[in-house]
């Protein structure tokens, strides 16, 4: 009979480095995704059927977070920008620009200019509630009458946006919450 041996860490990591760094730089981040939940999924089974411990199991799962963490870091910085993700950067400044004006209508309009590009970027949706509420500037959100909860850009923009963007709009929404603002519900 045989008897299932115990992974150490370095079996585990079945992936060829040599492979991994013949990958292009300009690969899509949704297959590193897809990489790490492959591996998520196979280190569970390991771990629930004894082949690894808990300890050897957070240890591999913290270090694989760096690693996804630092690749997808050094391939945005590394990859030279498309001409669609400049026309996007572009077309999120005159937002922003709009924004400041008053210009509700033609800031609205490049949001959806925006959106046609790139229909998961968070700052169209952050600048679609703007527009819709008629805020100037980012910081200006704080002094809504409304919380956001229930509004659709609002929801989009926290989904798509990155954690750092995500945790910003939720703490001007608590911030009118405190202020004892009822919902937008």
């Amino acid at each position: 009979m045989l008897f299932p041996r115990r992974y150490t860490y370095a079996q585990e990591r079945s992936f060829d480095v040599a492979q991994q760094a013949a990958k292009s730089k300009e690969q899509p981040q949704a297959e590193d995704i897809q990489d790490f939940r492959k591996r998520a999924e196979k280190l569970k089974i390991m771990k629930d059927t004894g082949l690894i411990s808990e300890e050897e199991f957070a240890k591999i799962k913290q270090q694989t977070l760096s690693e996804l963490d630092k690749d997808s870091m050094t391939q945005s910085a590394n990859k030279p920008l498309s001409a669609e993700e400049i026309n996007v950067s572009a077309l999120l400044e005159r937002i922003f620009l709009f924004l400041e004006d008053g210009n509700w209508k033609m800031a609205d309009k490049y949001c959806e200019r925006v959106l046609d590009l790139d229909p998961r970027n968070a700052q169209a949706y952050l600048g679609k509630m703007m527009a819709e509420r008629h805020v100037y500037t980012k910081e200006l959100l704080v002094d809504c009458e409304e919380t956001f909860w229930g509004d659709r850009n609002f929801s989009k923009a926290l989904r798509f946006g990155n954690k750092e963007f995500s945790s910003e709009l939720m703490e001007i929404n608590s911030q009118i919450c405190d202020r004892g603002v009822l919902g937008n519900s």
